[in-house]
């Protein structure tokens, strides 16, 4: 049985849905992974798809804005805020999964990430275990996503996207103090008969 979604109250939950967002391909994001894990090692911390924190807080404050700010009108959600509420809530649970991972239980982190999957996106990241599991290992990399904001940007009967803006600290082997970024992904899901949300692609924001 997969587990729980975490509690509405740790994502906020905007009374508009955010703007449709410009992305990139869901293998494109798990290479980003990979990319990401060897941008650690050599440029002091970067990873693919993030904005630097400590210097890029106008774009954060961006993209936060549009969680609360924004009056894009998608007429299906106004008629179902309950599927809206926990299509937010399974997209901010899943890119905590996603963002959450320590190289000395990779086992539980893949398992997760597949649990709250579907068919398609569970391949893509089998697809690229066996090269992410080498390099993480590798790299020592532990990371902590924290902080969530989501957005849904469309809705039908059986799939939604929503744009979840998190902080992501990674330490590696080169930067054993937490290099603290800003993510934004658009996460793609599709309902299933028991009524949950599963993850069905990860795409990066196009900056």
């Amino acid at each position: 049985m997969s587990q729980s979604p975490v509690p509405p109250a740790q994502y906020p939950i905007p009374q508009q849905p955010f703007p449709t967002a410009p992305k990139r391909s869901g293998t494109a994001f798990v290479v980003a992974i990979i990319a990401g894990v060897f941008a650690v090692l050599f440029l002091a911390g970067a990873i693919t798809a993030s904005v630097l924190y400590s210097g890029e807080r106008d774009k954060v404050s961006d993209l936060q804005g549009q969680v609360s700010d924004r009056d894009t009108k998608i007429s299906e959600l106004t008629a179902v805020p309950d599927r809206r509420d926990t299509a937010q809530q399974a997209a901010c649970h899943f890119m905590s999964l996603m963002g959450t991972y320590s190289y000395t239980d990779l086992d539980s982190y893949f398992t997760s990430v597949q649990r709250d999957s579907t068919d398609a996106w569970r391949q893509k990241f089998e697809d690229t275990g066996n090269t992410m599991r080498a390099v993480m290992t590798q790299a020592q990399v532990r990371s902590t996503a924290s902080d969530m904001h989501c957005g849904t940007t469309s809705l039908t009967a059986d799939s939604a996207e929503v744009l979840v803006v998190y902080k992501q600290s990674i330490t590696n082997t080169t930067n054993p103090q937490p290099v603290t970024n800003i993510v934004s992904m658009l996460v793609s899901l599709r309902t299933q008969p028991d009524g949950r949300w599963l993850a069905d692609d990860v795409n990066v924001v196009a900056k």
